[in-house]
């Protein structure tokens, strides 16, 4: 809310005859601009006043309701940033499981390799013994 006044300016004190009127009447007579800004000015800082009480009055309602939602909203990003994370841990200990799977099945195919070689060894002495 208060970057919205900011941008549109709208306080008091920079409600000015001067800036209002600049430019207004540039070939007109300096009384009729005077007159004719005088009563400009008058009818926009009545206009700006009022869009000023409804912007304070949005900002004071706003904001004291808004509070405990931001706070509520805080606290779910907070949870949902937490479950995300617990997500990506499950995930990287089901590829650490995976991974120690796969070095199990690979451990198991080595031995099994092994066994087979063991085999042939023992084979070919039995054919070396039969000659």
């Amino acid at each position: 809310m208060k970057d919205v006044r900011s941008k549109l300016n709208l306080t008091a004190e920079n409600i000015t005859t001067s800036k209002i009127c600049t430019g207004i009447h540039a070939t007109a007579s300096t009384q009729h601009t005077s007159n004719c800004c005088a009563m400009q000015y008058k009818e926009v800082k009545l206009q700006l006043l009022e869009q000023l009480k409804i912007l304070t009055f949005y900002e004071n309602t706003c904001t004291a309701r808004s509070a405990g939602g931001f706070q509520e909203n805080d606290r779910e990003r907070k949870r949902e940033r937490e479950r995300e994370r617990e997500r990506d841990r499950e995930r990287e200990r089901e590829r650490e499981r995976e991974r120690e799977r796969e070095r199990e099945r690979e451990r198991e195919r080595e031995s099994e390799r092994e066994r087979e070689r063991e085999r042939e060894r023992e084979r070919e002495r039995e054919r070396e013994r039969e000659y």
